[in-house]
């Protein structure tokens, strides 16, 4: 769906299948967005905003809202599944989502940190030094536990995740937490999320384990 078929097609050419034009304009407050084929069929129907967890240069400033993984299964109406276009305007004529290369075990720059780890947190491998925001816990004064972590936004081809397990031997997805903060540097094309616990870590003696999973789709 575009706006202005000419307009469109004099900036990128006529290669593109177009569903459409678009008479409306949309709202950069929010609101929610419904696409449907010729039969009336769902194909798209989630709820964009404007809020600090959102795309923030998206917001007016030129680039475009875009999908971080397109083709993967996601929930649309999260706002982690979304980042800014790289280019004002965005770029429908091509991907800017980066892909890794290499040997995801190896260690270049010999900082302890595997290439695929470092390229999950938007890192180089031939520049020593590990990052904050690898997984960082930290026990809140009203008992609540925040997990922060570094993601890379422009990486569409990782499957991130965060494990617990009481033993080290027997793992399984984490459960129970919520993104509360979402920090994003659009300079860099990565963020900082926080991880809230929905409720109080339980007093008194415990042991558990926390890793993060991240691996190549």
């Amino acid at each position: 769906m575009v706006a202005d078929r000419d307009a469109f097609e004099a900036e990128y050419g006529t290669d593109f299948p177009i569903g459409g034009e678009f008479s409306g304009s949309l709202d950069n407050d929010g609101e929610q967005l419904t696409l449907r084929d010729a039969s009336g069929a769902g194909i798209l129907d989630f709820t964009y905003n404007d809020s600090s967890a959102w795309p923030v240069e998206a917001d007016g400033n030129g680039p475009s809202l875009v999908l971080r993984a397109p083709g993967q299964p996601s929930d649309l109406n999260d706002p982690l599944n979304w980042r800014d276009s790289t280019e004002a305007g965005g770029n429908p004529a091509s991907s800017d989502a980066t892909t890794f290369t290499g040997n995801p075990a190896a260690d270049q720059d010999q900082d302890g940190m595997e290439a695929l780890f470092e390229y999950a947190l938007g890192t180089s491998d031939t520049v020593p030094g590990s990052p904050a925001g690898l997984l960082l816990p930290d026990l809140q004064s009203d008992g609540h536990l925040t997990i922060t972590i570094r993601t890379n936004l422009l990486a569409s081809d990782l499957a991130d995740s965060l494990e617990h397990s009481g033993d080290l031997l027997s793992w399984s997805p984490l459960s129970g937490f919520n993104p509360s903060e979402i920090r994003r540097d659009a300079a860099n094309g990565t963020a900082l999320i926080v991880y809230r616990s929905r409720k109080p870590v339980p007093s008194g003696p415990q042991r558990d384990f926390l890793r993060r999973r991240v691996t190549k789709r």
